[in-house]
């Protein structure tokens, strides 16, 4: 009887080390996981601080910003320049994709009509938003980077013109209605090259606007 009971304690002991082992590596593995800050139930504030830098990408993560070489800025500023002259060749996208990954940013849900750039009433609101927030004193003559992207449906080539051109349609409008001098803003369309949920491919998540603030220097001083 003694024999019987040290073996099902043994094995409750067992039970509870597995248990514990598990719950160690799932934490270990969520810990790591990058989260883009998405800016729906966010408010002015932690949009503002997100945008910043002054809060991390996920809950309990440090801020990932990374300060740029001198050479990789200049770089980088060289390949923003191209934006309005010629399209972005896909090693460019990737190089600047590569370059502002660890920069503050916002991801912003805007609506399109199919295979279309033209701003809808509906959109408005979340563009007006993005207005109120790159006009606020604590981004004076900060440089940003619009990135256009789409979900995974369709072919890759005019998925990646109608996300540049969506990135257009957004510096336009905050241009036009928000005074925002557009040297500082720069667009880059990434087509579906850059899914937010691979999970889901086709979810609305993955069509989205995001605003990058990028390093000193990126852009032309005024």
């Amino acid at each position: 009887m003694s024999i019987k009971n040290d073996t099902n304690a043994t094995k409750s002991r067992c039970r509870l080390h597995l248990l514990a082992a598990i719950c160690a590596t799932f934490v270990a593995a969520t810990a790591v996981l990058p989260v883009i800050a998405h800016a729906q139930g966010m408010t002015d504030k932690q949009m503002i601080e997100q945008l910043l830098g002054k809060t991390s990408r996920g809950v309990g993560q440090p801020s990932q910003t990374r300060s740029l070489a001198p050479a990789e800025t200049s770089r980088l500023r060289a390949l923003l320049d191209k934006a309005g002259t010629r399209a972005f060749s896909a090693k460019e996208r990737t190089e600047v994709a590569a370059a502002v990954k660890d920069r503050p940013s916002l991801d912003f849900e805007i609506y399109f009509p199919f295979n279309s750039s033209a701003v809808q009433k509906t959109a408005e609101p979340t563009l007006q938003k993005i207005g109120q927030i790159l006009t606020n004193e604590a981004f004076q003559d900060r440089g940003f980077l619009i990135t256009g992207h789409t979900d995974a449906k369709g072919r890759p080539e005019p998925n990646q013109v109608v996300s540049q051109r969506r990135a257009d349609a957004v510096k336009a409008y905050l241009v036009k209605y928000y005074n925002i001098d557009p040297a500082r803003l720069r667009v880059i369309g990434y087509g579906k090259e850059q899914l937010k949920d691979e999970s889901q491919p086709f979810a609305s998540i993955n069509r989205r606007v995001q605003i990058i603030n990028l390093p000193d220097g990126a852009i032309a001083s005024r």
